[in-house]
């Protein structure tokens, strides 16, 4: 078993106005956590990919292990769909590995504790506590995270089941099942989040943190 963790983030411009000081401390938190959890040692790939150019890139790119490789998706990008297109480029000769998907939640909401605090329960069981998320895909799930949604449990609200937050793991084999997304557009950009939940039948998930986040 392998590790490749993709993060996504952005630093500046963006549909709503980036706070780049804001923008680069949760960029940094997430990167002290990858450290200090040891996932960053254990990962063999570590892909770090900004909405942004390379001057936001080499910026960002900078708080984060030595080891990451920097994708810059340009300036005016405005989802995090480019992102999950370099993971289904990825999985191509990498079917037997495991992959950890997150991002700087709540970027765009400064001074608002709810995001803060939502993003850290995520990141405390996909980072922080990320060998029970390992062990579970080897158990034969096929992803594992926090806030797993399904229509089942909300219906109305919830169409297609996903993880609340968009923070997960998953295996390679599982993710090459999923089917394209659309153009990286804002109109679309909620379709990075229920890209993980698009196959039928639903995948075999294990949930840290069941419920609304």
């Amino acid at each position: 078993m392998k590790i490749a963790c993709f993060y996504h983030c952005l630093i500046s411009g963006g549909s709503v106005p980036i706070n780049t000081d804001f923008a680069l401390n949760i960029i940094a938190e997430q990167m002290h956590a990858l450290e200090q959890s040891g996932l960053a040692r254990a990962a063999q790939e570590f892909v770090f990919a900004v909405n942004g150019d390379e001057t936001d890139g080499l910026a960002a790119s900078s708080l984060a292990p030595a080891k990451v490789k920097l994708v810059c998706h340009g300036k005016g990008v405005t989802s995090e769909i480019p992102t999950m297109n370099l993971i289904r480029a990825w999985l191509l000769g990498h079917e037997d590995w495991y992959v950890l998907y997150h991002h700087s939640k709540g970027v765009t909401h400064p001074g608002q504790e709810a995001f803060a605090v939502w993003r850290r329960r995520m990141q405390h069981v996909c980072v922080e506590n990320w060998q029970p998320c390992v062990a579970s895909l080897d158990a034969g799930y096929d992803a594992a995270g926090a806030h797993w949604l399904t229509p089942e449990q909300f219906p109305g609200a919830v169409t297609s089941p996903f993880f609340g937050g968009t923070f997960w793991w998953s295996t390679a084999k599982y993710l090459s099942q999923l089917p394209p997304l659309p153009a990286a557009t804002w109109a679309n950009r909620m379709e990075a989040e229920s890209w993980i939940g698009r196959r039928r039948p639903y995948p075999k998930v294990r949930d840290f943190l069941p419920g609304w986040p």
